[in-house]
């Protein structure tokens, strides 16, 4: 059995060879026009991330300056709610006579 081998012709070999090399060169260059496409709306995304996030910290930070202001407001109220408490607490349980002085009620 003998082999048939056919020749190409160098003309046709480099016609052939450079038609390949342009046909893969518009292929990676498509590819890379659509990687570049890709890249610029994922870097807008990116973009608008980092405000949001940015946003979403300014907020937590007001919502936990708002907190503490809100906890030492209602701290305020429970004192000065002891102490409306204390005063009537010593005023209704302290009875003040000009002749004995200061007693408690009902002890004499």
């Amino acid at each position: 059995m003998s082999s048939y081998v056919r020749l190409i012709p160098t003309t046709s070999f480099s016609k052939l060879l450079r038609q390949a090399v342009l046909i893969f060169a518009e292929a990676e260059s498509s590819r890379l026009t659509t990687v570049l496409q890709e890249n610029a709306v994922l870097r807008s995304e990116l973009e608008v991330m980092r405000l949001r996030c940015k946003n979403l910290v300014e907020e937590n930070r007001k919502l936990r300056q708002a907190s503490v202001t809100i906890v030492s407001a209602e701290r305020e109220r429970e004192r000065e709610r002891e102490e409306e408490e204390f005063h009537m607490y010593v005023a209704n349980g302290l009875h003040f006579s000009p002749d004995r002085g200061c007693s408690m009620r009902g002890i004499q």
